[in-house]
């Protein structure tokens, strides 16, 4: 159980599609514990990670990011491809789109509007098809995400008041 992640899904998908498409740039940045966790609970050997990674080195529109910070990735970027992730609301200040691979822990999303300002996505395919349309310049929830941006922005909604409306609910 990976609390949510798709890593598993998607992993192979996103690095072959980027290695059939030159015009994908794309970057894969591993929560910090992650591909450790996946070699020491058996769900990765040493040696598939090792090569999973290998393809990423190969691919010349691809990168293994795992720099401390990432202000600048982000603001670098085009968009966001993620599963559920604290990342998500950082992102959101950027203004670009989130295309967000649905999972089973999505009723654990505190801001219920969140999900109705990024790209919900339940395929590969629905993956591509999304991408393909924000590349097309076709971003709908575009307005929807800088006014919820606006609404948490710190100063407006503290966590403490985040956390507060939570308790009284």
């Amino acid at each position: 159980r990976l609390g949510g992640s798709n890593y598993f899904t998607y992993k192979d998908q996103m690095i072959s599609w980027a290695e059939d498409d030159e015009s994908i740039d794309l970057l894969f940045r591993p929560h910090p514990l992650a591909l450790q966790h996946y070699v020491e609970t058996g769900l990765m050997s040493e040696e598939e990670q090792r090569m999973y990674l290998e393809r990423y080195k190969k691919c010349p529109n691809t990168i293994v990011d795992q720099t401390r910070d990432y202000f600048d990735t982000f603001f670098s970027s085009d968009c966001l491809i993620t599963d559920i992730s604290s990342m998500i609301m950082e992102y959101l200040y950027t203004g670009k789109p989130v295309v967000y691979c649905s999972s089973p822990e999505d009723n654990n999303i505190s801001i219920p509007e969140l999900l109705q300002c990024l790209y919900v996505v339940k395929s590969f395919d629905e993956i591509q098809e999304t991408v393909a349309q924000l590349r097309e310049g076709n971003d709908p929830k575009k307005v929807m995400r800088e006014q919820l941006a606006r609404k948490l922005k710190p100063g407006n909604t503290t966590a403490s008041l985040l956390i507060l409306r939570e308790i009284k609910k």
